[in-house]
């Protein structure tokens, strides 16, 4: 599990094209659709600044107490530059959407939300549809995804970082394992991935094949994220997976409650528990704004929660509040940590 926060230098590049197969009205892969929710993800953002401000320090006391944690993200803050990464989305423009609802597309192949309360009953494997993005529009919203969005269990309770990159590669149809992966990051048990070694593994096995260059980055995100910090990742998010690439997600989950009982946010399933987890992005609704997930949790029995309810995929939102303000989303989950992009 991921603890370090450092960011290789941002050289400048000549920009490619990328080589992804163009959208389709066609239902190529129903598995989002399966796991889809019937009803759109909750869009309530009334924030209660006292429990915004009480995640952030609880986040920002656990870091405090980890110097080395402290260095990195002060190194990552300091060497970020996004320059190169913004001129490529301001040179191939905004990605192509299907105009199709996707209950139409998919409907006819699978039901929607049959999955969401369940747990899936294979892994999937097929990357025959290499690159390609299912979208269409939801409710008359557009959504994004990756066609057959690899999930695999991570070997042990420290390799999600390794998990990450292989379920990542897989769905680019590159496939490195999860113990090459751990060997090229130097995953320990005692220290996870840092986010350097996975930054360096997304550009020299995603980033350099598919599209010509390093093409990933790392975004902070802070403890209180603003609205600022969610749009960004929402048009990151939005962006690489038009381009058909994965994002690498840095969960920063802490035990406890809010004042009120609420628990602190986490990932869906997890318990309430102090965990920093990598976990694959591959898609994006924006009727009430979700974020399509793979979490390598899922298929590991109880070694590393027990009870395990994490479900291979889901469709989680990435900001709202409850009815006592407090943030719950996935970009408060990111927030402390970040996500590479």
């Amino acid at each position: 599990m991921a603890i370090a926060l450092l960011l290789l230098p941002f050289t400048a590049v000549a920009f490619a094209v990328p080589n992804y197969a163009s959208s389709s009205p066609g239902c190529v892969d129903p598995t989002p659709y399966k796991w889809l929710p019937t009803t759109p993800a909750l869009t309530s953002r009334v924030v209660n600044p006292a429990a915004a401000a009480e995640l952030a320090n609880r986040k920002a006391a656990l870091t405090a107490t980890d110097p080395a944690l402290q260095a990195d993200l002060l190194q990552a803050a300091s060497i970020s530059d996004l320059t190169n990464k913004m001129r490529m989305m301001k040179s191939l423009g905004p990605p192509r959407v299907s105009s199709v609802p996707i209950d139409q597309s998919c409907g006819g192949s699978a039901v929607r939300g049959s999955l969401w309360r369940q747990f899936e009953s294979r892994f999937v494997t097929d990357v025959s549809a290499h690159d390609s993005i299912g979208s269409g529009t939801d409710n008359g919203y557009p959504m994004i995804f990756l066609n057959f969005l690899n999930q695999q269990a991570q070997n042990n309770y420290y390799y999600c970082g390794p998990a990450t990159i292989a379920e990542e590669t897989t769905t680019e149809s590159i496939g490195i394992s999860q113990s090459r992966a751990a060997s090229d990051m130097g995953t320990t048990s005692s220290s996870g991935t840092s986010n350097s070694a996975m930054l360096s593994e997304m550009r020299s096995k995603i980033g350099n094949p598919e599209y010509g260059w390093t093409f990933y980055v790392w975004v902070g995100v802070p403890g209180s994220p603003s609205s600022t910090d969610i749009n960004n990742f929402e048009n990151h998010l939005w962006y690489d997976i038009g381009v058909g690439a994965p994002v690498s997600g840095d969960a920063y989950e802490v035990s406890g409650y809010y004042r009120d009982g609420t628990p602190y946010p986490h990932l869906n399933g997890h318990p309430n528990l102090t965990i920093k987890h990598w976990f694959e992005l591959g898609g994006a609704d924006q009727n009430g704004w979700s974020v399509y997930y793979a979490d390598s949790v899922y298929g590991t029995g109880t070694t590393i929660f027990n009870p395990n309810h994490v479900p291979q995929y889901s469709w989680w939102p990435v900001y709202y509040t409850n009815g006592y303000g407090d943030p719950l989303g996935v970009v408060e989950i990111l927030g402390g940590l970040g996500y590479i992009w």
